[in-house]
């Protein structure tokens, strides 16, 4: 439950896959060893400033929650956090984002991860 629990926070993998039985596959010295890749982007999309944002000079700042799939293509994302206004340009560009994916034990992943926006002028 323990390796789980660390997954889960630290790299953003789902528990239900950090628990699967065949997650643990490299011995040594009589113990398993996972190994964990985090997902990285590999292309980004900067979102759109929105034009009655810019006209009042509002700036802010965006949280994004994005589930990637074992392919690397965003499948889910929600902004959590940050102004109205921002919000649907910011999860717009985050779907296009592309990731190489989260891989334990040398094999893909879907995993979690938050991507932040700064609408600034």
């Amino acid at each position: 439950m323990r390796l789980a629990l660390f997954l889960t926070i630290i790299l953003g993998t789902s528990t239900a896959l950090a628990q699967g039985s065949d997650t643990c596959q490299i011995w040594a010295r009589n113990r398993c060893e996972t190994i964990v890749e985090q997902a990285r982007p590999i292309a980004r999309t900067t979102p759109i400033y929105p034009r009655f944002a810019r006209e009042r000079r509002q700036e802010g700042v965006i949280r994004v929650n994005v589930e990637v799939n074992d392919r690397g293509e965003v499948v889910l994302a929600e902004a959590t956090e940050g102004p109205d206004l921002f919000r649907a340009s910011a999860v717009h560009a985050a779907r296009q984002w592309r990731f190489r994916p989260a891989r334990v034990n040398r094999r893909s992943v879907r995993s979690s991860t938050i991507l932040v926006f700064r609408f600034e002028l």
